[in-house]
Formats: C-alpha cells, structure tokens, sequence
C-alpha cells in the first residue's frame, strides 16, 4: 500500500479522445486482440463521461458509455480511474495513467491496465481534442512521424512499425511511409473531416487531432482484412536544444513481437531520465515509485536530427533507442531500435513528469482579441519571448462572452485575468500557473449581485486593486472591486454595489445616458473614475477620490466646452497627474479634454488634428496609452480615408514642440494581410516594448512592435499565425 500524491482540482470541462488495443490470452490459446475507441468529456468535478467503440468488420461499433466515471489526477503528472473496469475483463490487477489534457499543460498521455486472473493488457494513447475551427490546410496537412502496433489478424503475429505519414486534405489522402518496417498501406482515402480535426478515411482508420495541434492519435478499427492498428503521430520542430528535453518521462512501451523479449505482446510502465550531464537511466516504473533508483539500464544521451538517442552502456551489446521529439520536448515518441546494423521498430510514448519541468514563463503581455471564427481570445507575451492564445469559453468550460473582453495582469501574482458580460452573467476568468484557464461568475460569489449587461470596463489602483465597471439593462452604473479577501482556491473575493442605487438617485444625481463603451481609469492617488459619452455626444464621468465618502457626476464636455463628440472616447493618466480623455468630433477630428496641475486645476481642451495638420480618423477604433520609459503620451486610430494606423504622439523629448503623428502603416511596410484594419488596441510592456494591436481584413490578430524610441524601425507579427494554442 503506498500514499496517493495530493489531487490538483480540475478546474474545467474538457473532451479527449484516445485509442487503445487490448489483449488476453486464455488455456493456451493464442491472444486475442480488440482494438478500441473512446470519445468522452471529463468534468469539472473529475467526473467522466463519452462513448466506447470496439473494432469491427467494417469500422467502429458503439459498445455503449465509458468503462469508466471519473479519473483522480496526481500531482506528478500521473492520474488513475478508479473503480474502472477493464476492456475485456471485469477485474484490473493493475493500472496507470499519464496525464493528457493540454489545458493542464500535457500535448499527449497514455493509459496501461495489466489484467488480474488472465494473462492480458490494455493500453491507450490519449490527448484532449482540438477546438472548433481546425483549418485542414493548415493543422492537418503535411508530413507527421508516427509509431503504430499493428496486429495480423489471420496470423496474430504484432508488429511495430515506424515512418511518415503524409497528409493531403485537397485530394483527400493519406499516404503511408515506413522508414523502419513494413507499413500495412501504402494510402489511405479520407471519408470526412470534421471541424475538429477527426479525420475518418475509408479503409475504417480515425485520426482525432490533439488541442495544440502536435498530437495525432489513430486507430484501424476495420477487421474484415484481418489488419488492424493503433498508434501515435507528431509534428517533430526541428530546432529542440539539448535542455529541452532534460528531465523526467513517464514512459510506456507498446511492444510487437519483433522486439518484445518474450516474442509476443508486451506492455511496459518505466521511467525515463534524461539528466543535463548526458546520460539517462531507464526505471522500473513500479519499483521508482517505491523509491528504488536501481536502474534497469542507463547510458549516454544526444540529440541528432530531431531525434532523442539513447546510446545504452554494458549488457554485453551495443544498443541504441531512437525517439521523435514532439512541440516543446514535452513528449517522445518510440521509433527505432538499433543493434549493430540491425534496425527494428519499436513503439511507445514518453510524457514528461510534471515534476521536473522549470517553472513557467511569466506573462509579459496579455492583450484580448478574436480568432478566425470571431471568439474572444486572450493572446499572451511571456518571458520566453513566445506568444499563446487561449479561447476562454473552451479552455475553461465558461460561459460564452456576449461582449468585448477586458484583460489584464494582475500586479498582486503577475497572473493574466479577464472578465466579460455572458448570458449566465458577469464572469471572470482567471489563468494558473499551468496555463490552465478556469472562471467564476461573480454575481454568484456574492450571492445576488448586480448585473452587468455591456460596456463593461476595468482599471486597476495604485495600490493593486482591481475594479470592474459596467451599465445594467437600465443604463444604471455597476461597480464590483476586489475586497482584499481570498477563498478557500486562491482566488480573490469581490464586493459589488449599484453606484446608481446606491449613490446617485439618494442625492438627485443623474446617471449619465451613457451610449456605446465605457473607459475607467485611475488616478496617481487612487481615484476612481469612470468616462462615457451620453446620446448627446457630451463626455461625463461618474467618480470618487481618496476621502470621499460618495460618489459624484461630472459634465466634462460642459466644463471644458468640448466639442460634441461621437463613436469611441479613450482615456489614459500620466504619473505627473495628468488625465487625457480623447474622442472624434463631427469633423474627423481627434480631440482631448484634459487636465493637469500645472494647468491650474481647469479641465481644458485640445485638438490634436488641427494643431498637428494630422489626417482625420475613424471614431470607432481609438486606443489610447502612456509610454513610462519616454513619458509620452500616445493614442492611436484609423485614417478615415486611407484605413492607415496612425499615432498620435508626444513625449518630453517634444516639450515646447507640441503633439505630431505617424503613420504606422507606412513605417512597418504593412500592405496586405500585414495592414491592421480593426479592433485597435496598444500599450507599453514591462519589457520596454511598445506595441500597437489589432485584425487584418481576414481576422488575425497582428502587432506592430518598436522597442525604444518611437521612431524606431516598427515590426510586424502575425500573432495568430506564431501563437501557441493553449
């Protein structure tokens, strides 16, 4: 009897797919062999639900619901279904998983299940399924290396095979190439492929593609040719480094009886270490779990043309193991044997042990946008200088967002969080430190809280505190903040009141008729203010500061005698004390009512395209931002004419000189599928960069970046093209 390792709470629903083969062998007789499908959903409460298939004559049959009802998930990256049934038989005498679900950081897993009363074993590869929207051309199409058992079904001799595999949705085939051993087809026509990624082919084969787009996992299920397989496939990068792969693998062997040592089938649990000095050891899984590190072989390690190669010492024999590395070195898959000149295919897959990675990157940038199919997404800099994008709703089995994302990273644990209105009401979604997204609903943290239905809009103080603001469906003003308190996860608490109710109506203070979206900022001594254009076009503000028991209503547009104003406004604060709320007049023109000390305590206005003879702009794509390493103040639009991106700048190095503009367009070279069109958004992050964002005509999310001055040389990324899919 030896302890479990603490649970990790699964904090999301979550669809997988895995494929395995089993096998039993009774009174001498020879095995049996049924491959086998399931399709399922775990959820949020580690429960576990989906369909079985077994093979059949002519492709998968349903067998009915999973063998099993939930899983428990280890700390150490192993997880296990408890109470679960075998494939073949009631009873299991052992089992053990690998973790596989992407959003917890796993691209693949597996399952072993050794058979208690019978001589048999069960094993799965596993991976959760990609989201809607797989693009065939571009996730599906080209070469994958893979591994795959194959089963003679007239002879029962099983066999491991190696190769490439070769996708080609626009003429809808597979074509099959085994570098090492004898492929049972040499193509394969493809029946259908669904909107996420599963891939069924004539010949009775179905390919289900894993949720960062590495993965593929497939299975013959068609028995009347007495040919049936199961195996794995990755996209192999082919700059992995050394340290990439350094660390701990839980790591199953699958293998035939072309490699195996007792000339049958055999399934085997070990454990895998690749240690920075160059040599790895191989465990007995069960006995490294007993704290025995008396390995079963060690010898020395490299890296050579994507591959991983372990070069074994002593045994009386020379022996190498070749395995494909997958994305980020995080799984391996089995390929070769060799021995002298002797090559022979051997399969399995190694999932890395939790246990032994480096921490995670931390975030750097976090920005909302949309991806192809117009679902908010949060894209997402971290320190390893690579960009990821999360769909909320999916990664985190939330609500649907029914209005823009506000986004932003917390300065209390530099996590990323962003919140939205839903049909269920206002969530919040929050990423962990494993990139796994969950959310809450904030309304039911407390309760009954208020309701937000739009414009919803966030700052965060001086002191750290997060701030949420937002209209009812009576355009009346809500306000939820964090309260200082963490629950039993972690996570924050929020307070929430009805500024209208609560403040304006009991002193016969209107609430402004706001139209359109809301900006809230803060100022350096912690005031809360939050700004919006009413039906009339005149900027107001609902505010407090420090030492204010109430909140008041300010007419902005009165008091400085701005302009009516239309479309968006924006707003930023500068650490001088300085507040600039921009927006577009009747003419195109961007106008600003600020403020300052030095300009005597009076709201004042100004007009940016005038005093610069700068282009007019679109009043519906303004961002606005302060840069701290140059002290400039910035805001960014849309030519009304041309649809160039044009920034609007100044900074101390223009003291005296006044605001000018550039045209960001013209300095990055943009023209086509490079040229921003929408959705404007831009910042300064905390590694000095200064980056402006927004979606081309075909919806993908760019950057143009500049680090320093910004009349630096601008670049360009498609950041929906480089993001790593979480």
């Amino acid at each position: 009897m030896h302890p479990l390792e603490p649970r990790t709470l699964l904090s999301s629903a979550a669809d997988f797919a895995s494929v395995g083969l089993a096998w039993q062998q009774s009174n001498g007789n020879a095995p049996t062999y049924t491959p086998y499908l399931l399709e399922g959903t775990v959820g949020a409460s580690d429960s576990a639900s989906g369909t079985f298939w077994r093979s059949g004559a002519t492709g998968r049959v349903s067998d009915g619901g999973l063998y099993f009802n939930g899983i428990t998930r280890l700390s150490d990256g192993r997880y296990l279904r408890p109470g679960a049934d075998g494939v073949l038989r009631d009873h299991l005498d052992e089992t053990n998983g690998a973790q596989f679900l992407d959003r917890d950081g796993y691209p693949a897993g597996w399952w072993f299940g050794d058979y208690g009363g019978t001589v048999g074993q069960e094993s799965e590869y596993l991976v959760q399924r990609h989201a809607e929207g797989v693009d065939p051309e571009t996730q599906l199409d080209g070469t994958w290396r893979f591994t795959m058992l194959a089963v003679n079904g007239a002879s029962g001799v099983t066999s491991n095979i190696s190769g490439t595999l070769s996708i080609d949705s626009e003429i809808d085939r597979i074509n099959w190439a085994g570098n090492v051993g004898t492929v049972p087809r040499l193509r394969s026509d493809i029946d259908s492929i669904s909107s996420r990624g599963l891939i069924v082919t004539d010949q009775g084969e179905y390919f289900y593609l894993s949720a960062d787009g590495n993965t593929l996992i497939f299975a013959d299920m068609r028995t009347s040719d007495n040919l049936v397989y199961v195996g794995v496939a990755i996209r192999t990068p082919g700059d992995i480094q050394p340290v990439d792969v350094n660390g701990g693998y839980l790591l199953l062997w699958t293998l035939g009886s072309n490699v195996s040592s007792n000339g049958g089938i055999q399934y085997l649990q070990r454990y895998l270490s690749i240690e920075a000095d160059g040599d790895y050891r191989i465990y007995d899984l069960d006995a490294y779990d007993d704290g025995n590190r008396d390995s079963l072989e060690r010898g020395f390690w490299r890296i050579e043309s994507g591959s991983l190669i372990l070069e074994r010492s002593g045994n009386g024999s020379d022996l190498s193991y070749f395995f494909k590395i997958g994305e980020d070195g995080n799984t391996l898959i089995g390929y070769s044997l060799v021995s002298g000149v002797s090559f022979t295919a051997i399969g399995g897959i190694a999932s890395r042990d939790t246990s032994t990675l480096p921490p995670p990157p931390t975030p750097v940038i976090s920005i909302p946008s949309t991806d192809a199919l117009g679902r908010p997404v949060v894209f997402s800099s971290r320190s390893d200088q690579a960009w990821y994008v999360a769909a909320l709703a999916a990664n985190s089995g939330g609500p649907t967002p029914t209005g823009e994302l506000e986004v932003w990273i917390d300065p209390k644990n530099g996590r990323p969080y962003a919140a939205a209105t839903s049909a269920s009401g206002l969530v919040l979604y929050s990423e962990l430190e494993n990139g796994d997204w969950t959310y809450r609903l904030l309304a039911n943290d407390l309760s009954n809280g208020p309701a937000i239905s739009r414009s919803l809009a966030q700052l965060i103080t001086p002191s750290g505190q997060v701030n949420l603001f937002g209209l009812n469906n009576a355009g009346q003003v809500i306000r939820y903040w964090q309260s200082g308190g963490i629950n039993s996860g972690g996570e924050f608490l929020y307070g929430a009141s009805n500024l209208t109710v609560n403040q304006l109506d009991p002193r016969s203070l209107p609430t402004p008729a706001y139209t359109g979206g809301l900006e809230a900022y803060t100022t350096p001594w912690g005031g809360l203010n939050v700004a919006g254009i009413d039906t009339a076009g005149k900027i107001w503000t609902v505010w407090w500061a420090p030492g204010q028991t109430r909140w008041y209503v300010s007419n902005l547009s009165a008091i400085a005698k701005t302009a009516t104003l239309s479309g968006d406004i924006t707003a930023f604060v500068s650490p001088w004390n300085g507040i600039n709320i921009v927006g577009v007049n009747s003419l195109g023109q961007m106008v600003s009512t600020w403020w300052s000390p030095g300009s005597g305590g009076t709201w004042r206005r100004a007009n940016f395209t005038s005093s610069t003879l700068g282009p007019t702009v679109g009043n519906t794509t303004l961002a606005g931002f302060y840069i701290d390493a140059t002290q400039g103040l910035n805001v960014v639009a849309l030519d009304a004419t041309t649809g160039d991106v044009i920034l609007y700048w100044w900074n101390v190095s223009r003291t005296g000189l006044g605001w000018t503009s550039t045209n960001l367009t013209t300095a990055t070279g943009a023209s086509g599928a490079s040229r921003i069109t929408g959705s404007l958004n831009g910042l300064e992050a905390s590694d000095g960069s200064v980056s402006v964002f927004g979606l081309n005509a075909g919806g993908s999310t760019l950057r143009y970046s500049v680090s320093g001055s910004i009349t630096g040389a601008w670049q360009i990324q498609n950041l929906s093209a480089i993001a790593i899919v979480e």
